[in-house]
């Protein structure tokens, strides 16, 4: 496979970001209104407390269930076909279903004590807005069990779209009851937009049950040792999930004991950063049913392939997003945020934290698709150990970090721990696929952060330019940015990077396309 293969894989990264954006996109724009409704304010801070109920709810639909769930369906249909493959799927789904009511129901019942256990430095008004979400946030973590699962099984048969379109109606949810500015118009659209996206997935489960000729829906086989056997690939996701739970339950706890607003603060930036990380996460998700093809069929020339290509592009995409995402900082939590109750103060405070965020950005691009790597191959265990590892450590020094440097410390030292678990990663993938990159990897690893860095300094001279002849922030951040990344594609051109040809071939040859569409539909 070369790199003229590269764009089929373009394309669908291309309309997977685009689609994927829509669902990030529309939690952004819940942040963005509950800022202009609640800016840095205690019922803020409690809010933030109460996500993190559904923050463990998208971990186990986006991470866990869909990396456990795709090459164990694949490998099972691939074997007896269509019909085993589903049974399995239905029957860990609906155990799954199960499991998380009962862990709604006890969020729902000891809302209080779980808000002074995962904020106990808010204010009086913070602590009671964080026990009135988790009560009813609870509710809305009960579907999330059967449809991570049903997310794995949608994405062995290529079908994309689902995950960011559910995702999307459920912010959409969630925009109209925070916008309404009341705790329980917030907490309605966040508990109906959960249960509107596990009756989307229904619908769409239903027709490509009719579309197989599937019959089992409601299956619950207990005894069923392949059962035992997922839950045995799920035990290191578990584990890595509890003790990353663990370490956001940390920074909110000393997010909580520092200055009002804090915990907001942190959510605000970090929101952004995920924002920025759509398209490198998009061309994982696409690649990841070919990884899982390749590692199941025995091909490693393919597998090695596919992970550096894969690796290579994230980076090429993600160090001048990091890059100029650092450089902008200001103007870009300025442009989102600062209206309403988002004070020019709280606009300080959330730039710094989202400066230091972004760092990390290629480093989570090469870890989201390493992970992937591991899990394609069937290993689990090793890649996780290392999260579990990153995230204890966050857990133990998470205090100190906080006493001693605030927020920001809290930022850079994710940031740090990110780009430490990234290179150990692919450390051990190449060394069990062949050994170490070559001086060509090296030169490439070089050439990107230099360009990279120029960009970042022409868009921050750039829009200080700008400001400085009155222009508005918005203005700043799309001349700067346009002219960084400009600055940096031609850069990667001139160094003939393949990737660059490959991004250009592309880009052209869609132009190409619309062009010719348009001129037809003039022309009849």
């Amino acid at each position: 496979m070369q790199l003229n293969s590269t764009p089929p894989i373009a394309r669908q990264a291309l309309w997977l970001g685009i689609l994927t954006i829509l669902g990030p996109a529309s939690g952004f724009m819940v942040d963005i209104v509950l800022a202009l409704r609640l800016g840095l304010s205690p019922v803020a801070d409690g809010y933030r407390i109460g996500l993190t109920l559904i923050l463990l709810g998208q971990v186990t639909v986006g991470f866990i269930l869909p990396n456990v769930v795709l090459p164990a369906f694949v490998e099972r249909k691939r074997a007896k076909g269509d019909a085993d493959a589903w049974r399995l799927a239905m029957s860990l789904a609906n155990l799954l279903l199960l499991f998380s009511f009962v862990g709604g129901l006890a969020a729902f019942l000891a809302a209080k004590q779980l808000a002074g256990w995962l904020g106990p430095g808010l204010s009086p008004a913070g602590s009671a807005a964080a026990a009135y979400f988790l009560r009813w946030f609870g509710l809305a973590l009960i579907p999330f069990g059967w449809s991570g699962v049903m997310a794995g099984v949608l994405q062995a048969y290529r079908l994309f779209w689902i995950v960011p379109v559910g995702q999307c109606a459920a912010n959409l949810c969630a925009l109209a009851g925070v916008y309404s500015g009341a705790l329980p118009g917030i907490a309605a659209g966040v508990v109906a937009g959960s249960w509107l996206s596990f009756a989307l997935y229904g619908l769409v489960l239903l027709r490509l049950r009719r579309w197989r000729g599937l019959r089992e829906w409601l299956r619950l086989d207990l005894f069923d040792s392949r059962l035992a056997s997922a839950f045995w690939q799920c035990l290191p996701f578990l584990v890595v999930t509890a003790v990353g739970y663990l370490a956001v339950v940390a920074m909110n706890r000393a997010l909580s004991n520092s200055e009002s607003g804090s915990v907001a603060a942190f959510g605000y930036g970090w929101k952004a950063l995920q924002v920025a990380s759509l398209m490198p996460g998009a061309l994982g998700t696409v690649l990841f049913p070919r990884l899982a093809h390749a590692g199941a069929g025995g091909s490693s020339s393919e597998f090695q392939i596919l992970c550096s290509k894969g690796v290579r592009m994230g980076l090429f995409l993600s160090v001048p997003m990091g890059a100029l995402c650092f450089a902008l900082q200001r103007e870009l939590i300025e442009s989102f945020f600062q209206r309403g109750a988002f004070s020019s103060e709280a606009v300080a405070r959330t730039a710094a934290i989202f400066g230091v965020c972004v760092l990390a950005l290629p480093a989570n691009s090469a870890e989201g698709f390493l992970q992937k790597g591991f899990y394609a191959l069937g290993s689990f265990w090793r890649p996780n150990s290392l999260l579990i590892l990153r995230n204890a450590a966050i857990v133990a020094c998470c205090p100190w970090v906080a006493e001693k440097f605030g927020a920001r410390g809290i930022a850079w030292q994710g940031t740090i721990l990110g780009f430490a678990t990234a290179i150990a990663l692919a450390g051990w993938l190449w060394e069990r696929q062949g050994g170490l990159p070559g001086k060509d990897a090296w030169r490439f690893f070089t050439a990107l952060i230099t360009l990279g860095g120029v960009a970042a300094g022409v868009a921050r001279t750039l829009a200080e330019s700008m400001e400085s002849v009155g222009a508005g922030p918005v203005a700043a951040l799309f001349s700067g940015g346009l002219f960084g990344m400009g600055f940096y594609l031609l850069g990667c051109s001139l160094l003939r990077l393949p990737e660059a040809r490959a991004v250009g071939a592309y880009g052209w040859g869609e132009l190409r396309s619309a062009y010719a569409f348009l001129r037809k539909r003039r022309l009849n």
